[in-house]
């Protein structure tokens, strides 16, 4: 339970990280003239079972400036998100599963 806890409480902090820097990365792309975005959707293999992780995982990615969760497939192994910046997809979704889905796996499974 401790353990929970202390891991809620660095994804909590890791959030709050990332939030910062998303945001200031979106301020630079709106503020820049003709910006070379490149959006993407992806659709990112899920490693956490947990219906509960599921939802706050699609919830903390939408909560984050320049994403925004699409979907979750039917069988629940991936989890398709809009990226407003993405040149590199893959290693975005590995961004992705290493910062918050592996941290949200530690307090729910």
């Amino acid at each position: 339970m401790i353990r929970r806890v202390f891991y809620g409480m660095e994804l909590v902090i890791f959030f709050c990280r990332e939030l910062f820097i998303a945001t200031l990365q979106v301020a630079v792309f709106v503020l820049i003239p003709n910006s070379r975005l490149r959006p993407a959707i992806l659709s990112v293999p899920l490693d956490i079972k947990s219906e509960v992780g599921i939802m706050i995982l699609a919830n903390i990615v939408t909560l984050t400036p320049g994403t925004l969760t699409l979907d979750v497939s039917a069988d629940k192994r991936r989890l398709f998100v809009h990226i407003f910046h993405a040149p590199n997809p893959e290693k975005t979704i590995a961004s992705l599963k290493r910062g918050f889905e592996r941290r949200i796996q530690r307090i729910f499974e």
